[in-house]
């Protein structure tokens, strides 16, 4: 007898014919991600922002499929950012960690990434400051470990180099981390990353928030999604 197919993603409102909002105004996010939009001339989001921002702040686990080129970096950044802004606004905030984690599975993608993330974080200045950090294979074990020990809020990194730190005790994510994105999902898996990925959701909280980003969704892509979501939405800008 063959085993019964694993349970299908939730369907969400999320087509590619959806239409996207007259402005980033109307997503609801941070007046300061707003401004630092402004200032980088993004005058409407995509519609895979669009819709991936909408369900993120709803607090859903997304899966989103998008070609290259569609925006789905900052289509993960947005909410990521607004969401670590809000419960900093929290009286419960206690903070004290990393806050979001960003696979990638290459150099070149995490220094963009972290390149987004501190754009959209220009104005989120003083006691609103985020850190972003990026860890990948271009920089020594021994720099990063020096890093790892001050505050950062933001860790963008490929699944090899996290793993080891955390094998060596250099990083703690199992307390402080509320959102956990995988982007070029379709790629993980094919890199070599399987077990490297399971051990970086293994050290974060169960409940957090997940986003599977990526341009395909291939069997690869359905072993992350059994992994990392819980009942996800689904964008899917094909």
């Amino acid at each position: 007898m063959e085993p019964a197919p694993p349970p299908q993603p939730q369907s969400s409102a999320a087509t590619a014919d959806a239409a996207a909002p007259a402005g980033f105004e109307g997503l609801g996010l941070d007046t300061r991600i707003r401004r630092a939009l402004t200032r980088m001339r993004w005058a409407r989001p995509t519609p895979v922002q669009a819709q991936c921002v909408r369900l993120a702040l709803e607090g859903k686990d997304v899966l989103a499929r998008a070609p290259t080129g569609s925006g789905k970096t900052a289509g993960y950044a947005l909410p990521a950012l607004h969401k670590l802004l809000k419960q900093r606004a929290s009286p419960s905030y206690s903070g004290g960690g990393i806050e979001c984690v960003v696979l990638v599975p290459t150099v070149e993608l995490c220094k963009q990434v972290v390149k987004v993330f501190k754009e959209l974080a220009r104005y989120c200045t003083g006691e609103s400051a985020v850190r972003v950090l990026g860890l990948a294979a271009d920089a020594a074990v021994e720099t990063q470990q020096t890093q790892l020990a001050e505050l950062w809020h933001v860790v963008v990194a490929t699944p090899g180099r996290l793993a080891m730190l955390l094998t060596s005790g250099s990083v703690a994510l199992e307390r402080s981390v509320h959102t956990l994105i995988i982007d070029e999902a379709d790629l993980m898996l094919s890199y070599g990353y399987e077990e490297d990925t399971r051990r970086v959701v293994s050290a974060v909280p169960r409940i957090c928030q997940s986003l599977l980003m990526s341009a395909t969704l291939s069997e690869d892509v359905e072993e992350l999604q059994k992994l990392v979501l819980h009942n996800p939405a689904v964008v899917d800008i094909s």
